[in-house]
């Protein structure tokens, strides 16, 4: 049985993206009811047009910078499950959600595991690069923009287990 109950609210990050919007679609087709963020009224208009057809179970958040403190603490409000799909640059401060948030979908990239190796290696989700964090704390704001998206996604990730750890929540 699901741990997210038919019917409950899921909170989908960067809604409009390649695999969210596949992600917001699934979920409405079985009747999950989807909070959906993304950064511009224009880019929510396009995806309320899109899921028309599921009436008031698809509700659009704006949030403009999720950089800022706090910037998703409002639409965690009345949801059961995070599917945490967008990813900021550069880096943002994390706060952990009040609420009754039962379950975290991250997503992450390549980049949050890829270092320099010498010969070929197997990676899986217990190695981590901190060659990218470590380029962004030497490089401060000059670092790439590629090597900042890859200090985020590392930071997240490792925020979002020590905040699932913290509050028994599924994390996937």
């Amino acid at each position: 049985m699901p741990i997210i109950q038919l019917g409950e609210n899921v909170l989908v990050t960067g809604a409009n993206g390649y695999l969210a919007i596949w992600t917001v679609q699934r979920f409405l087709d079985r009747g999950y009811s989807v909070h959906g963020t993304v950064r511009s009224e224009s880019k929510g208009t396009y995806l309320k047009k899109y899921f028309k057809s599921f009436g008031d179970h698809f509700e659009i958040v704006i949030v403009s910078d999720f950089t800022k403190v706090c910037a998703f603490h409002e639409s965690l409000v009345d949801v059961s499950g995070v599917l945490h799909v967008a990813a900021p640059l550069p880096s943002a401060q994390i706060v952990d959600p009040d609420g009754d948030i039962k379950q975290i979908v991250y997503t992450s990239t390549v980049g949050a595991i890829m270092r320099e190796e010498s010969k070929p290696t197997v990676l899986s989700e217990k190695d981590w690069s901190d060659d990218a964090v470590k380029a962004v704390e030497d490089q401060g704001k000059d670092a790439s923009a590629t090597i900042k998206y890859f200090a985020s996604t590392r930071f997240i990730n490792s925020r979002s287990r020590v905040f699932a750890s913290r509050s028994q929540v599924s994390l996937y």
